[in-house]
């Protein structure tokens, strides 16, 4: 019962954002005319007010029956008739106030044009001004009433401030002057309404992207947790997979190694004893079982340098260097000294640029590099012809360094990867060598941060190039 009670008073939910302000406005007014008539009625039987009669008591029995149908037409979604209703019904009340009390002098003619301004709160444009015409012809009659003296009461005063069209013209004027101000008074309602509705929206939509923001950082935090415990996974397995080459590599270094001196010993047993068997043997030098001894020893000699290249390899991989400067003038010149016989041998002819760097290197590292490069270049040349070489200064991007020019057969494009790699040789098998001196001369550029290549030597030949890296620069080079 109470809830049904306080759903009647209250405003129902079946009207939308333009419609609540006006129907909240006649909602109220609809309260307070039907509270006011019911403690009139209250009033009645308690006071000493029975000169009023039964009109009056009828009267408001009447109106607060109309203003009862018009709350349940409000209810029901009716708000135009439930608002006309009620304005009906009060223009109506004021004008038997007037007619029964003072007439037009009354203050009630006031609140009788008061109804347009509440017209315009409530109502339409169109329906404003039905409510207006509507005040007027009342405020018409009241006053034609009065002149022509079907009211019981002295009408000389009013007749002094001027004839119909004088009060019609007032009347318009005021009523157009309310008017006027009530559609402003709306207007600005229905301004700061949708400013309202808009900031609504907005902070519907602000929550809305606050909400999506949410999620997406709760989202974003989930993928770094994920992408940080994917890393550290990753982590984990490049230190152990480091660990475990660093090992393999050392365990590879020391089999190398061991294997190398294991090697050796029965190595220069089978060559000291070939070489006592040759000399033995008093076989002549043509003789088929003395080339066979020639050719055991040749072997042995070649598989002794192969073991001491394989053993100079990890040397370098192995490499703790301890660099120092150094003029590689003089590093050629002993690189020179320590090929005198090969090159007296080949009548090769060396030229030497003057101006070869300075560089913060590792001595024995830098002139085993060289050493290799020029030893190779005496071995590689046309036949027939004596090598002629040249050592110069070099330097790009990677830093300063050498390069060994040959006027040798040259290598092709598609070997110039291959001959750097240990035991890879593209070109005459005859030549004496193991394979691996190249491949030597690339791991001590790598070490020190440079890098070995070939390209070809304008006019034939190959050029050999190495840098030491841009932290071997030297300050005044």
């Amino acid at each position: 019962m109470l809830a049904a009670t306080v759903s009647f008073f209250g405003l129902p939910d079946r009207y939308d954002d333009a419609q609540r302000r006006p129907a909240r406005i006649l909602n109220t007014m609809l309260l307070i005319q039907g509270i006011a008539v019911s403690l009139i009625l209250i009033i009645f039987p308690i006071a000493d007010i029975s000169h009023f009669g039964d009109p009056a008591m009828n009267a408001i029995t009447v109106d607060l029956f109309v203003y009862v149908c018009a709350k349940i037409l409000l209810n029901r979604g009716k708000l135009r008739l439930a608002a006309i209703l009620m304005l009906v019904m009060q223009g109506l009340n004021l004008t038997g106030a007037i007619w029964v009390e003072t007439g037009l002098r009354d203050m009630k003619v006031a609140a009788l044009l008061g109804l347009i301004a509440m017209a315009g709160l409530i109502l339409s444009r169109r329906d404003t001004i039905f409510v207006g015409l509507f005040t007027i012809i009342i405020v018409t009659l009241l006053y034609l009433s009065e002149l022509s003296g079907v009211r019981i009461r002295e009408s000389s005063d009013l007749i002094k401030i001027g004839d119909l069209a004088v009060l019609v013209s007032l009347t318009v004027i005021i009523s157009a002057l309310m008017f006027v101000a009530s559609t402003y008074i709306s207007r600005d309602l229905d301004s700061i309404l949708v400013s309202e509705r808009q900031i609504v929206q907005d902070n519907r939509r602000l929550a809305e992207e606050i909400r999506i923001q949410q999620i997406a950082e709760q989202e974003l935090r989930e993928i770094n947790n994920n992408l940080s415990q994917t890393k550290k996974g990753l982590e984990d397995n490049v230190r152990r997979r480091t660990r475990d080459l660093a090992r393999t590599n050392r365990d590879r270094e020391t089999l190398l190694q061991v294997t190398s001196l294991d090697l050796k010993q029965p190595l220069n047993q089978i060559r000291q004893q070939s070489r006592q068997a040759l000399a033995l043997a008093g076989e002549p030098a043509g003789s088929p079982a003395h080339g066979y001894l020639e050719r055991v020893v040749r072997a042995a000699d070649r598989m002794d340098q192969l073991l001491n290249d394989v053993v100079k390899l990890v040397e370098v991989q192995q490499l703790d260097s301890v660099p120092t400067i150094t003029d590689l003038n003089t590093i050629a010149a002993h690189v020179l000294e320590r090929l005198e016989a090969q090159i007296e041998a080949s009548r090769a002819n060396i030229v030497v640029d003057t101006h070869l760097p300075k560089l913060y290197v590792d001595q024995l590292w830098a002139s085993e590099a060289l050493f290799n490069l020029v030893g190779n270049a005496l071995k590689y040349h046309q036949p027939e012809q004596a090598p002629d070489i040249l050592i110069q200064r070099y330097e790009d991007d990677s830093g300063l360094g050498i390069a060994v020019l040959d006027r040798g057969p040259g290598v092709a494009e598609e070997y110039r990867e291959r001959i750097f790699e240990l035991f890879k040789r593209t070109v005459n098998r005859e030549v004496a060598g193991t394979g691996a001196g190249l491949a030597i001369v690339r791991q001590i550029a790598n070490r020190h941060g440079g890098r070995a290549w070939v390209e070809d030597r304008p006019g034939g030949g190959a050029s050999f190039c190495l840098t030491f890296g841009p932290a071997s620069r030297v300050a005044n080079e």
